[in-house]
């Protein structure tokens, strides 16, 4: 499928992109842009150590991977994508999964670092999800359909901005992004999730992280553009795509760039206002 490649070769570019961008923010010169993708093909050309029997170990980054790709079927590149009734609520459940296998992972070593991202990793996903899903339910709600095709191309709306506002914010927080990144942590914790992994699991539960930040990027600037390029050639609309995908994560490196990490406790108690926020917001849209 075009979004499956396209998703495996444009993620470690936007990384790398990304890389650069902070680099010169700091005054540094940085890797140049393709180094991730050294990175990764040479973690992947190296056997793993596994430090334990639980064959979960071994899975949960394929698993990982295969939820990561799941979520990026269901988002349009250009005019082709897989769509079909209740879309949206896959999308979320596959974005969901990615966490849910790198915690499975972390929990199946026995490592204080490993236990201790995963359930930073836990209470991360338990209380951004919910934004994910009032967000795209505001805007399911403007298009009165829960199918990704009617409510890329439905009319903007009081209602829809507002779920683009909230969007926009549990995108960055979904993926990730610093100073979000409390999971891994690699300065606290060692890298957290990630820390008993290494060679080509850890090259497959990286994969899996770039991909999962690409479809969150990407299905924001789909929602952002697509409805305004209706009628226009597939290639442009993908162009389109891939450029302002390209800006959206640009913007996210210059944030990271000139941000310090926050805590745990911080990040859930701001996550549970703007969740009430949000619900506030939806009902305040709908009746608007």
């Amino acid at each position: 499928m075009l979004g499956v490649a396209l998703s495996l070769l444009i993620s470690p570019l936007f990384d790398g992109i990304a890389r650069k961008i902070k680099a010169r923010v700091q005054f540094r010169v940085g890797p140049p842009i393709v180094q991730t993708y050294y990175d990764i093909a040479k973690l992947l050309s190296l056997q793993p150590r596994i430090p334990t029997k639980n064959k979960l170990f071994v899975i949960a980054p394929y698993l990982a991977l295969a939820s990561a790709l799941a979520s990026v079927s269901v988002l349009p590149f250009g005019k082709f994508w897989v769509s079909f009734s209740w879309d949206v609520v896959a999308f979320i459940y596959a974005l969901a999964m990615v966490s849910v296998f790198f915690m499975l992972g972390a929990f199946s070593v026995r490592s204080a670092f490993s236990h201790i991202g995963a359930h930073r990793e836990m209470m991360l996903i338990l209380s951004t999800e919910p934004i994910l899903a009032v967000a795209l339910a505001m805007l399911s709600a403007s298009a009165g359909s829960l199918k990704m095709s009617d409510i890329l191309s439905s009319p903007l709306s009081p209602l829809s901005l507002l779920g683009v506002l909230f969007l926009l914010y549990s995108v960055y927080v979904e993926g990730s992004f610093i100073p979000f990144d409390v999971a891994e942590a690699e300065t606290e914790i060692a890298g957290g999730i990630f820390v008993e992994y290494s060679g080509k699991l850890l090259g497959v539960s990286l994969y899996a992280l770039l991909i999962k930040r690409f479809a969150l990027t990407w299905l924001l600037a789909s929602i952002l553009t697509y409805r305004f390029l209706l009628g226009v050639s597939w290639p442009v609309v993908l162009l389109v795509q891939f450029v302002v995908s390209a800006v959206i994560y640009s913007v996210f490196a210059l944030i990271e760039a000139t941000s310090a990490r926050l805590r745990i406790d911080q990040i859930v108690s701001m996550n549970v206002r703007v969740f009430f926020l949000a619900i506030i917001a939806f009902i305040v849209g709908w009746f608007a």
